[in-house]
This record gives structure tokens, C-alpha cells and sequence, in this order.
């Protein structure tokens, strides 16, 4: 039996020489073929399992990343500094420029978001931002933590209440840690690449057809209780 989920010109000439009488594949020559339609990334690695099991969940194999006890423990400090009542947004801004939101519409989300919810703080993680803080009007509300230790990144974004972001690692680290959120998507579809197991909104025009009021409403309604 041959069994994969990809195809070339070595493997193809493999499965002739083996001649196996059952090969499992996405493309036409398998004698059982895989689906080609898009399916969520995490969703891919289990189609050939399926074949076998057909209730194999993927919630079952799904996990936050485990990061060591550092940034484990500052992130929790830093929920608890914060005080029982208050709640935290993380917002992830850079990936590459196609898939990338402007940095003025994403601090107009922000302070739009931070006016109806006086009970929340903003951090914004990452490499880089664009967004002119000192100068917001909620400047005491929002804290750059771009360029930290990428383990501490990840264990604030598994900390918040709530999660805004494009199309990246974060968000994913958001979705396996169930952290709602809200999710920016343009060229790169969300079928594929968005939250698969939080509560979340998925929203189209990353490339500037996207207005900032629309992700102060989904943010919102994904936001926990005041």
C-alpha cells in the first residue's frame, strides 16, 4: 500500500515500481483518491487517516504550543497585574505585505474598540506595526510588545480575552489555545488559513476595502461580558 498526500514526478515513478493494490493520493492514478477541494490546513494532514477512522476529530490533537514556564509565567503576571475586572486584546498587524492591513485603520480599530470597552487594554505583538501610539487617544491603553521573545508572544496571545489579527501564526496560536477572535483575510482565503476551533469572525478586504467600523462591530460581539 502507498499512502500520501502529495504528488511528483519521484513519487509517481515509486508507485509504478511498487505496483501496490491499494494507493491512496490526491491525484488521478490512486486507486483511492483524495479530495482536492480546499479544506482548513488542519483538517489536510487528516484526510488519509479518515480512510481508516472515519470519526478521527481534530479537536482530539489540538493544543496550544507549549512554550517553557518563562513566558508562561510573566504573561500570567501580567493578566493578574491587570486586576479581575479588566480584559486584554492582543493585535497582530505584520505578516507579508500582500496579506497585510494598513497600520491607520488598524489603530482607528483599536481606539474604536477601546471607546466602547473602557474595561479592556491593547497589546501589540509582532515584529513591527506602522501605528503612531504615542499619539492615540488611548495611549495609556496601548502597549507595544512587538519584538519580544517569541515563547512570551505566544503565551499572551494564549492569556487574552480576545484576539485581532491578519493571516499568521498568532492567529493560529489564538485558535489552538480557543482564544475568540477576529480574523483579517484578503488574498488567502479563511477556509484554508482561519480559525478553526475559537468562536471567531472572519473578515475579507485586508488590501483596503475593509473599513474600520466593520472590525469594531465583529471585535464586539466576540468580546467577552462587561
Amino acid at each position: 500500500m502507498v499512502l500520501t498526500e502529495w504528488d511528483s514526478v519521484d513519487i509517481a515513478a515509486l508507485r509504478d515500481v511498487l505496483a501496490p493494490r491499494i494507493s491512496i493520493g490526491p491525484f488521478a492514478g490512486y486507486t483511492h483518491q483524495l479530495t482536492r477541494e480546499p479544506v482548513h490546513a488542519i483538517d489536510r494532514p487528516f484526510s488519509c487517516p479518515r480512510l481508516f477512522e472515519p470519526e478521527i476529530d481534530p479537536a482530539s490533537y489540538s493544543t496550544p504550543p507549549l512554550m517553557g514556564a518563562p513566558g508562561s509565567i510573566l504573561a500570567k503576571q501580567l493578566r493578574r497585574a491587570m486586576g479581575p475586572d479588566q480584559h486584554l486584546l492582543t493585535v497582530h498587524t505584520d505578516t507579508k505585505a500582500r496579506k497585510m492591513w494598513s497600520a491607520r485603520k488598524f489603530l482607528e480599530t483599536i481606539e474604536g474598540f477601546l471607546d466602547c470597552r473602557p474595561d479592556f487594554i491593547a497589546v501589540i505583538v509582532g515584529q513591527r506595526h506602522g501605528m503612531c501610539l504615542p499619539e492615540s487617544k488611548h495611549a495609556n491603553r496601548i502597549f507595544d510588545f512587538c519584538r519580544i521573545p517569541l515563547g512570551l508572544t505566544f503565551s499572551v496571545v494564549q492569556n487574552s480575552s480576545l484576539f485581532l489579527g491578519i493571516d499568521s501564526c498568532m492567529l493560529h496560536v489564538s485558535d489552538l489555545a480557543r482564544v475568540p477572535g477576529v480574523g483579517l483575510f484578503g488574498p488567502t482565503s479563511p477556509k484554508v488559513w482561519g480559525f478553526r476551533f475559537a468562536r471567531h469572525v472572519h473578515l475579507m478586504g485586508v488590501d483596503g476595502d475593509l473599513d474600520s467600523s466593520s472590525v469594531v462591530n465583529a471585535l464586539l460581539s466576540m468580546s467577552p461580558p462587561s
